[in-house]
């Protein structure tokens, strides 16, 4: 018999349902090797990845936070630096601006600093944590906490999750059937995205966690 699909963890007092297969899974990020982007058509050569569309705030806070991160990126990581000093929000402060078909935080390929997010690459480069620079939604991803229903649960993002628009990407690089690419890592998610797990549940819920998906055999 195969493990249980979900288990439950107790996390701030809240009994929460914890997607296992996912968890478990051998799923990892492959932007700049093969991600093939969220656009309505598979395009791995531009390197967009998830960066097509801006990264929406979590609230007003994490706003003002971004905000101020972003005018003190020096240009050595930011190829949108110029750009940025009209302000890396948009019009109502709600998600990151849209410069040139894509996030303003995102380096192209060829940007001497480097490509990819240029608040990842700061905080790599200043010895940060990378969730300590981004969005949450970024740091985040693919990790999903969902509120929508009685009892909260931790799963991986799918399609519904962009509402209208899910229809519309490529491809979801979190749906195993669909994204067989992606699910190479040696590691499981759960130890691969320790730090953010952490971050999401806890110090003592994540190791609660880790113990019992460690205990989980799909052979069984």
């Amino acid at each position: 018999m195969k493990h249980p699909k979900s288990i439950t963890l107790n996390v701030d007092e809240e009994v929460w349902l914890i997607d296992t297969e996912f968890l478990k899974s051998s799923w990892q990020c492959i932007w700049g090797n093969g991600c093939k982007g969220i656009d309505s058509e598979p395009d791995p050569e531009a390197g967009l990845g998830c960066c097509s569309v801006g990264a929406q705030m979590l609230d007003a806070d994490e706003a003002m936070l971004i905000t101020a991160i972003g005018k003190s990126l020096p240009d050595k990581y930011f190829e949108n630096y110029l750009a940025a000093k009209d302000g890396v929000l948009n019009t109502d402060n709600t998600a990151t601006r849209i410069e040139n078909n894509a996030c303003i935080f995102l380096n192209r390929p060829d940007f001497a600093g480097g490509a990819g997010c240029a608040l990842h690459i700061a905080a790599i480069s200043e010895d940060e944590q990378p969730m300590d620079y981004k969005p949450s939604v970024c740091w985040q991803l693919p990790l999903k906490v969902d509120r929508s229903n009685t009892q909260p649960s931790l799963r991986s993002w799918n399609r519904s999750d962009w509402g209208d628009g899910g229809h519309d990407i490529g491809w979801c690089c979190s749906e195993k059937s669909e994204a067989p690419e992606s699910f190479t890592s040696q590691q499981p998610v759960f130890v691969s995205l320790a730090s953010e797990l952490k971050a999401l549940v806890g110090e003592i819920a994540y190791t609660e966690l880790a113990e019992k998906l460690t205990k989980l055999d799909t052979n069984l």
